[in-house]
């Protein structure tokens, strides 16, 4: 049974009031839940950067295939 049912419409403002009272943690059991989640935004800043720096990478090697592919065709279009 889930801990929470929407309410309806007419009674959300009564929900409203209701939800942070039941959602008070204390500060002691907040600190494990504040860690974690600052371990998942790191993980995250990780991921963009490594992703990041693939894209780059892959701009340079593309870069890199249409000049060799520029010069393979100098090349054929002097002979």
């Amino acid at each position: 049974m889930p801990l929470w049912k929407p309410p309806a419409p007419a009674s959300r403002a009564t929900a409203l009031r209701w939800w942070p009272a039941k959602c008070a943690v204390s500060p002691s059991a907040r600190r494990p839940a504040a860690k974690e989640i600052k371990g998942l935004i790191g993980a995250s800043v990780e991921r963009v950067a490594s992703g990041s720096r693939m894209v780059h990478e892959a701009g340079r090697t593309m870069t890199d295939i249409v000049s060799s592919v520029r010069r393979v065709s100098d090349m054929i279009g002097e002979h």
